[in-house]
């Protein structure tokens, strides 16, 4: 329904063989909080961005990241009041599911969940080095259980190994402009949450000079 209503352009690109169920939805999900009408306005400029595009393009992580910074074009004030109301909606699950296993899924802002788990990969990680014989996935999870627990894990890296990196225009930085603000490994972010963590008290400035032209 979403498809047909919102985004017959997508449709079209699935019924090409250009994309599947699994690309189309992705951009759904990024769609989802818009309008009718900017979703629509979406489904155009992706469409036309993509036309001329290599077939590589149409890859499902590729076609989301598109969509995201469309939905900031067509949208932009949107993004930044649904990061507010998202971070307002924080919180901590516990699901109970089978074979005495349960999940503990905690909502948090993205940089903050990504300084997380960059965290417990290097822990992980360093223990793995150290002889240990459980898998990565076993040993985050572990490392994940003990911190809480007030056990210790075994392994202490310094503060420096929980990074992320926010990559910003310089006029986003200077608020002149709101587009083309990036969270490394997540993808396009409101300016206006990326100038929060550009300014916070942990935060360290790098000037990296790009080719207008290239990128």
């Amino acid at each position: 329904m979403d498809l047909t209503s919102r985004m017959p352009q997508m449709l079209t690109a699935m019924r090409d063989g250009l994309t599947d169920g699994h690309g189309a939805r992705r951009v759904l999900r990024v769609t989802a909080p818009l309008s009718d009408a900017h979703a629509r306005r979406v489904d155009e400029l992706l469409a036309d961005k993509l036309t001329d595009a290599p077939v590589s393009t149409w890859q499902p992580g590729n076609m989301a990241r598109h969509a995201a910074r469309l939905v900031q074009r067509v949208d932009p004030g949107g993004p930044t009041a649904r990061a507010r109301t998202a971070d307002e909606d924080r919180k901590l699950q516990l699901d109970h599911g089978e074979h005495a296993q349960s999940r503990l899924t905690v909502d948090l802002r993205s940089e903050v969940a990504s300084a997380c788990y960059a965290r417990v990969d290097v822990m992980a990680r360093r223990l793995r080095r150290g002889g240990e014989t459980r898998t990565l996935e076993q040993l985050r999870a572990d490392v994940t259980a003990d911190l809480p627990l007030g056990n210790d894990p075994g392994v202490q890296v310094p503060q420096a190994a929980a990074q992320v990196y926010v990559h910003l225009p310089v006029d986003a930085a200077l608020s002149i402009s709101d587009t083309g603000c990036e969270l490394d490994g997540y993808g396009p972010i409101p300016a206006p949450i990326a100038r929060e963590i550009m300014t916070g008290p942990e935060s360290v400035w790098r000037a990296v000079l790009c080719d207008s032209a290239t990128g």
